[in-house]
């Protein structure tokens, strides 16, 4: 698609293809090739000449190329770079009158704040910041619009916020429902993302073998589908239901995975999320040397973000195990 519209010389052409093949890649895992397909997307953009290809290619090319970036971007380990795209892709979405892509982008907003700890419904000190509010107004106007899926994805995101805040019961309900409603789309995609989801909240309400399913389930679907941005992220989450269960080498095994996943995927922030999981294991195995020597270089590679939880984490338990 891309060499084809590079051999037309089409700048609207070109700058949907880069878009095209960015968001497969991204799904696909292959973080840094979908950034760079996205940043030249992105390069292409004239307001005035392109906006209206929003009503030809379902939603605004700048809305959609920002919510990849912002995507690849904290995968790849760049997460105030990520936070701007993510700033950038709001106010983008405020300025726009195009009613799916307003849709489109407050999901990809609202599923952004699921990866990264720094905001909503990820933070674990109740206060859910933005992302609450996005989920709710991106149930209102997919629902003032008909957009069917999108509503769906809403209730999803909304039962994760509710569960975080306490309402388990009605938060698990609404994200059952709604794993099933967006099934019967006959969609696959964003369903390892659901299911991540979901096995995180069936852990937190402390049922670790209904929630080791859900993952079992997701990582098949990845095979089945090639869809792999979740992967590292779920070999992750079973380590740690592993763990749960007293299982210490079969989660030493999934978290070996996850940790060869993201190094292949060149995802940094989840190298340094597998990389903090085995070196807690290994330090509680007396493997303090050996603890040190995985995290250490992981952490030494950051050149931003440093606020963030998960490089704060991660290098004052280097600390720890360096005193």
């Amino acid at each position: 698609m891309l060499r084809r519209a590079e051999c037309d010389c089409d700048r609207a052409t070109i700058m949907i293809a880069h878009r095209c093949v960015g968001i497969t890649s991204v799904h696909r895992g292959d973080f840094d090739a979908g950034r760079k397909h996205m940043e030249a997307s992105l390069a292409l953009y004239d307001p005035n000449e392109h906006a209206a290809l929003a009503y030809r290619f379902a939603y605004d090319p700048r809305i959609a190329n920002l919510c990849y970036i912002a995507h690849a971007l904290l995968h790849l380990g760049y997460p105030d770079q990520a936070f701007e795209k993510y700033t950038e892709l709001l106010q983008a979405i405020r300025h726009h009158r195009h009613s799916p892509s307003a849709a489109f982008g407050l999901f990809q907003s609202a599923l952004f704040c699921t990866y990264s700890r720094d905001l909503g419904a990820y933070k674990r000190d109740s206060n859910f910041g933005a992302d609450e509010a996005i989920v709710d107004e991106l149930i209102s106007i997919s629902t003032e619009h008909g957009f069917s899926l999108w509503r769906t994805a809403g209730v999803i995101l909304k039962g994760w916020v509710l569960i975080q805040a306490g309402e388990s019961d009605s938060g698990l309900a609404q994200m059952r429902d709604g794993i099933v409603e967006w099934r019967g789309h006959d969609a696959k995609l964003f369903v390892p993302r659901w299911l991540l989801m979901l096995a995180s909240a069936l852990s937190r309400l402390g049922n670790p073998r209904a929630a080791l399913d859900r993952i079992e389930e997701g990582l098949a679907l990845i095979t089945e589908t090639n869809e792999r941005w979740n992967e590292t992220e779920l070999h992750l989450r079973k380590g740690e239901l592993l763990l749960d269960l007293k299982a210490d080498e079969k989660a030493e095994a999934s978290f070996l995975h996850a940790l060869t996943v993201a190094q292949h995927q060149r995802a940094k922030l989840w190298e340094l999320r597998a990389a903090r999981s085995l070196a807690r294991l290994w330090v509680q195995g007396n493997e303090r040397q050996r603890a040190h020597d995985l995290l250490a270089p992981v952490c030494g590679w950051f050149t931003e973000g440093f606020a963030t939880p998960d490089i704060k984490e991660a290098r004052t338990f280097l600390d720890l195990v360096e005193s």
